[in-house]
């Protein structure tokens, strides 16, 4: 559990009994009402431009117009997308990975299980999720798997964890494409016309 406090001028987040003091850069301009993300420097108001969300301390309560909630999540998952937003996972476990995540990044894209090593990956790949099903592709994607050759095909260039069904695979082009990755004119056509996955 995430907690946001405010302590003369500075903004603390405890966590775990640990506490954490937010940046001076990273709090925007006075007035600005720093809700525990990055600000507008010199600024009143707003939030920075899209940058690092790989930090869960930093992480903004909102991207491109997505939720986002932190909290203990059961299971493995570093983050889950769904129609109403991103749940980010507190745990132990998971938070021992958000502290490192670019190295977590790399070893997952060197080992074929994800589509890229930027440390925007997970973020990137549940924000995917979540304009997906708010475009109401989820049936459909659900619905793509082994069985589909083509299907196969186009999972076998982006990654592993694309390959589990039409819903990863959406979400793991929607990342490596963030991340600047050229997937070939054959997952893009698939991408976009077939798909019919998020810009």
């Amino acid at each position: 559990l995430l907690v946001y406090a405010r302590k003369a001028d500075r903004v603390l987040i405890v966590s775990d009994g640990a506490t954490d003091e937010i940046p001076d850069e990273a709090k925007g301009g006075a007035g600005s009402g720093n809700h525990g993300h990055a600000g507008r420097p010199g600024e009143v108001g707003g939030s920075a431009p899209s940058g690092d969300y790989s930090d869960i301390r930093t992480m903004p309560e909102e991207i491109e117009g997505v939720s986002i909630v932190k909290q203990r999540l059961s299971g493995s998952k570093l983050a889950i997308g769904g129609s109403s937003g991103i749940a980010i996972n507190t745990s132990r476990s998971a938070a021992k990975i958000w502290k490192n995540m670019a190295d977590y990044q790399k070893k997952a894209f060197q080992s074929g299980w994800q589509s890229s090593d930027h440390p925007n990956h997970v973020i990137w790949h549940e924000l995917a999720h979540v304009l997906a099903k708010r475009a109401d592709r989820d049936y459909f994607l659900s619905n793509l798997n082994r069985l589909d050759p083509l299907f196969v095909k186009m999972a076998a260039k982006v990654s592993r964890y694309a390959g589990t069904n039409g819903q990863e695979l959406v979400a793991e082009i929607f990342a490596a494409r963030r991340a600047g990755r050229d997937l070939g004119p054959d997952v893009d056509n698939y991408y976009d016309k077939v798909l019919g996955g998020p810009k």
